[in-house]
């Protein structure tokens, strides 16, 4: 089906131009639409010249060991012998730095390059920098007083590492477990009788040496309500 709005032998309107090469951009084919008009006995010439963007022949990793190459590509929204898309070159990048997060590496820098190539064709390369995984150096709670800081701390999913434990996935920081953290202090307080407990988002600073972290939840307790009466 044909985008363009004008037609041979109706008159020409310069506000369709515009409407015309919208259209044309959001089909995301080419990097470079002109449109050209030239006075003819006849009326106006209408030329729209376009340059098609290259299609990826091979996608490279670099750098890239903690992830497998085969799973990461099948995530991928860019596709080999598809039109590059730098749209979907950032959110593939967003895609693997998240997988690292999942596996405690929340320094990781992801990076890519277009190098051209013969036919209008290039070659995709992504650069993935990793980093030593975060580990949990402490958890502190503040305002907790129904509780002490052991018996919270020892039933959250981000467990600190000390001398007597050793490297575990519970000791790895990841960003999903520090909000399931948070809603499970909810929970447990609400199951133990305090209805309108308050946990903040949790505070979570860094060590220079960026290979710790240390976690802060602050809680406002509320009351504690009892079973009063119960009648039928």
């Amino acid at each position: 089906k044909s985008l363009s709005p004008f037609k041979v032998g109706e008159d020409y309107k310069e506000e369709q131009v515009r409407f015309f090469i919208e259209k044309v951009y959001q089909l995301g084919l080419f990097s470079d639409i002109r449109f050209y008009k030239e006075e003819t006995p006849e009326g106006v010439g209408l030329f729209v010249v376009v340059k098609e963007k290259p299609s990826i022949t091979s996608i490279v990793f670099e750098g890239m060991e903690e992830l497998k190459k085969d799973d990461i590509e099948q995530a991928m929204e860019t596709k080999v012998y598809t039109i590059i898309d730098e749209g979907k070159i950032a959110t593939d990048l967003k895609m693997i730095a998240k997988k690292y997060e999942e596996k405690g590496h929340v320094l990781v820098d992801t990076s890519y390059k277009v190098e051209s190539k013969e036919k209008n064709t290039v070659v995709l390369t992504i650069y993935v920098q990793e980093r030593v995984a975060v580990l949990v150096a402490e958890t502190q709670l503040i305002g907790n007083k129904a509780f002490d800081d052991i018996e919270l701390v020892d039933k959250l999913a981000l467990q600190p590492l000390t001398r007597l434990s050793s490297i575990s996935s519970s000791s790895l920081f990841k960003q999903a477990l520090l909000e399931r953290d948070r809603d499970f202090l909810t929970y447990y307080y609400k199951d133990n009788g305090f209805a309108h407990v308050k946990v903040s988002e949790p505070i979570v600073s860094m060590d220079s040496d960026k290979k710790y972290v240390r976690i802060t939840h602050r809680v406002e307790e509320g009351l504690q309500y009892n079973i009063g009466k119960l009648s039928v």
